[in-house]
Parts: structure tokens; C-alpha cells; sequence
């Protein structure tokens, strides 16, 4: 499982950041993305942002959206995986 892991620093005005993502197996692409609010990633525009980093890594089909959003405190990004296919 190859796992690439980036700092949790982004810009006042993102909303999202990418945490993390990993090969789940051959063909399927799971990407961790973290937000202030666990509210902001319900929305479309966390699955937008996950799509455009799966475009990047050639991976064009959402295979799912996991059901639960981690939290780990308030000074901790809440986070989710998306799941993405060749």
C-alpha cells in the first residue's frame, strides 16, 4: 500500500486540503481530504476538489464517498475519503 502523506498547512481562504492518498488496490485511488468544518465536506465542493486530484492522477470515475466524517478535536482537521477508479 503506497502511502503519500502532505502537511496539514494550507492558505487562509482554502476551504479543503489534501491530507493524503493512497492506493487502496491496482485500480482504485482513495484520497483523504481534511476541512475546518466537518459540514464543508458534505458538500459538493469537497467532491469537486477530490475529482480534480483524482484527474491528476488518472483516475476518472467516483466509486464512493465514505459515510462517516472523522473528527479528532478542535484544533484537528475533520476528514473524509473519496474513492476513485481507473
Amino acid at each position: 500500500m503506497k502511502k503519500n502523506h502532505k502537511p496539514n498547512g494550507r492558505l487562509y481562504w482554502e476551504r479543503y486540503v489534501e491530507l493524503d492518498y493512497y492506493w487502496k488496490n491496482k485500480h482504485t485511488l482513495a484520497i483523504n481530504i481534511g476541512a475546518d468544518d466537518p459540514m464543508l465536506l458534505e458538500r459538493v465542493e469537497a467532491l469537486k476538489f477530490a475529482s480534480e486530484i483524482a484527474k491528476g492522477k488518472k483516475c476518472n470515475t467516483l466509486l464512493e464517498i465514505e459515510d462517516d466524517i472523522r473528527i479528532y478535536g478542535q484544533n484537528n482537521l475533520a476528514e473524509r475519503l473519496f474513492f476513485f477508479k481507473k
